[in-house]
């Protein structure tokens, strides 16, 4: 979102945001969460109701618009939980896959360091073990240790990642964080096998944090198959330079070209040409300028 403290900004307008709107409308739903800007609402008002309320939201700034999606097979999706409806009243919760989710995570035969394959997935089981409830907890895990097997990890090493999973969800509720010394420094270096880990070891022993980075990325190895666009050909921030050393600095939405050829025409103005003429011209008052050294363009984007 930009700078890190958009998010802090966004949030204390949105917490503003729904206070006025709850408080300004006849009714009030059982209960309304939000996280940044996806809300979680159970209403019992109706569902023609629902639909005003909704009308209401989107009346309150003409550059936040809500959209609705409504429970269907007592079953409603919000961010990575899916909410389900149980028999009895409660709301049973286990983790969401959208349709198009593939199932694939960084192969265990990619050129990465042994450690972020590893962290892939304790962080997948650390979720299951978060969000899902105790009657789909069990269905998640061997969900998770199918499609890590598929994914080309070993099973000794995914039965160990559920077990740190574990006991790193224990040893958070149980016993306070240890304070850890602060590094003397951090060092980020491509991973190649074997020579990397010896250097990490000897940092180590310095008090020197090391990450890890791919030499190559498949994006940086595939072709590009548009073409570059002529700087002349673009639109945006532009500056003239006098020989005299003043510049003059400007916007445009329009081509630079066309915006520079209208700064030469006004400064040596002249009578109509044809398109011919003109062109021959203004390559003469290029020429002429330059031997001159009255002025120079060009052009930077933003």
């Amino acid at each position: 979102m930009g700078s890190p403290l958009s998010p802090v900004i966004a949030n204390l307008y949105m917490e503003k945001f729904e206070e006025q709107a709850l408080s300004t409308y006849r009714v009030v739903p059982k209960l309304f969460l939000r996280y940044v800007d996806d809300t979680f609402v159970i209403w019992q008002h109706g569902e023609k109701e629902l639909y005003l309320f909704l009308q209401h939201l989107n009346q309150q700034d003409d550059s936040i618009k809500f959209t609705m999606e409504i429970e269907k097979e007592k079953c409603l999706p919000f961010l990575d939980v899916l909410v389900k409806k149980k028999t009895d009243g409660r709301l049973g919760h286990e983790v969401y896959r959208k349709k198009t989710h593939t199932e694939r995570y960084l192969q265990y035969s990619s050129h990465h360091h042994p450690l972020q394959k590893s962290s892939v997935i304790r962080t997948l089981f650390h979720r299951a073990l978060t969000i899902c409830d105790d009657n789909s907890l069990d269905k998640e895990k061997q969900h998770l240790r199918k499609v890590m097997e598929k994914n080309g990890y070993h099973r000794d090493i995914i039965r160990r990642e559920e077990r740190k999973a574990n006991m790193a969800l224990l040893k958070t509720g149980d016993q306070p964080a240890e304070e850890k010394s602060k590094p003397a420094a951090f060092a980020m270096i491509p991973y190649v096998a074997l020579t990397t880990e010896r250097i990490s070891r000897v940092l180590g022993k310095r008090n020197v944090i090391t990450r890890f980075n791919c030499v190559s990325k498949t994006r940086n190895l595939l072709v590009k198959v548009k073409d570059r666009v002529p700087t002349q050909s673009k639109s945006g921030v532009y500056e003239v330079k006098c020989s005299c050393g003043s510049s003059y600095i400007g916007q445009t939405s329009r081509t630079l070209k066309c915006r520079l050829m209208e700064h030469q025409r006004a400064v040596h103005p002249s009578v109509h040409h044809t398109p011919g003429q003109r062109g021959r011209r203004e390559e003469r008052w290029h020429k002429e300028s330059a031997s001159r050294g009255e002025l120079g363009l060009w052009w930077r984007v933003e």
